[in-house]
């Protein structure tokens, strides 16, 4: 498995099973790696993920950026924004558990944003992550 897809599962699980997450998108916190057709809102879904080797003594390191996005429906914006805020606190100096071989040894929330959708229909939440991912054993 690649240092990304592990870090996406292992944000997948720690924002399913975060009390402040599904206390905004419900008991069956609406949480995906991409939205399903016809998904209830406000749900949260995957955005751009960007990653680059950074040179380490003695581990093999990768600097990873992803985003993360709230949608929301124009009567939404009061729910995105609770959604973004209960997302910084479960993921910014969080200890995820990765899959071997690799180890997140660095997670910050960078940034956050609420916009306004131009046609007003609606509500999207961004939260910009930054992680450094190490492998920890040869295979």
């Amino acid at each position: 498995m690649s240092a990304e897809a592990a870090f996406q599962d292992a944000v997948l699980a720690r924002l399913r099973g975060e009390a402040a997450v599904k206390a905004v998108l419900g008991d069956r916190a609406r949480v995906h790696a991409q939205a399903p057709p016809g998904a209830a809102f406000p749900f949260l879904t995957f955005g751009r993920a960007q990653s680059e080797p950074v040179d380490g003594q003695d581990a093999a390191l990768l600097n990873h950026r992803r985003t993360l996005l709230v949608h929301g429906r124009a009567d939404d914006a009061e729910d995105v924004g609770a959604c973004v805020s209960a997302v910084r606190g479960a993921l910014h100096d969080a200890e995820l558990e990765l899959s071997a071989p690799w180890r997140c040894v660095f997670l910050q929330v960078a940034f956050v944003d609420l916009v306004r959708a131009r046609d007003r229909r609606g509500w999207t939440g961004l939260i910009r992550l930054k992680a450094l991912i190490a492998r920890t054993e040869e295979n």
